[in-house]
């Protein structure tokens, strides 16, 4: 879930605009102030803010008890089916019956409970995208800041115990490095802690 936001937001790369961007294309007049420029981690926000780490980490279990429940149902399917091979006449029909059954009972929980998560997924990186643009959007007007770059943790290579894992987590990597859209800010640009407050102050006052 949480990757998903990230390339969310990583594809948007820029979280809150406070001047038309064309202007970054000339060079400013001598009356012209510079214009002031932030970063926010959105790795370290999808950490602290406390109320979508919650519903993050609810959706994860839902997901992984509807994940238990698929295989258990496919191999009482794949069970019955081999069933169906080795019996005879009436014992036969029934078996056949049965895997009819079972099989609808799997397409139900796929389709039924499977989209009702995919749903809920959507909805909540909706709400997270939605609710740190307009925290980002708060911090930075009050700060009288134009731009406000995404970053990200720096991304690093975990490795593998066999290469299956590796060749995995390669891509994970490489993925990190292709979304990573800033790779050095000046630690006094990064905001990331004031936008974190601010989503977690606004939990609190709801």
């Amino acid at each position: 879930m949480k990757k998903q936001i990230l390339i969310c937001a990583a594809a948007c790369g820029v979280a809150f605009v406070g001047a038309d961007l064309s202007s970054l294309m000339a060079a400013p007049s001598a009356k012209e102030a510079p214009l002031r420029i932030a970063v926010v981690d959105i790795d370290k926000v999808l950490d602290g803010w406390k109320k979508a780490r919650e519903e993050s980490v609810r959706q994860d279990v839902e997901e992984q008890a509807f994940m238990a429940e698929k295989a258990n149902l496919q191999k009482e399917v794949e069970a019955l089916d081999q069933a169906v091979k080795i019996h005879n006449g009436k014992a036969k029909q029934d078996k056949e019956q049965e895997l009819e059954t079972k099989k609808r009972a799997y397409i139900a929980h796929c389709s039924v409970e499977g989209g009702r998560l995919n749903r809920l997924k959507a909805e909540f990186l909706a709400r997270s995208y939605r609710g740190i643009s307009a925290a980002v959007e708060a911090c930075a007007k009050q700060d009288g800041i134009d731009l406000v770059f995404v970053t990200e943790t720096q991304p690093e290579f975990a490795g593998g115990k066999d290469h299956d894992e590796m060749m995995k987590n390669f891509r994970d990597f490489q993925q990190g490095i292709v979304f990573h859209k800033i790779l050095y800010a000046r630690a006094d640009l990064d905001i990331t802690q004031k936008v974190l407050d601010h989503l977690n102050a606004a939990d609190k006052s709801k």
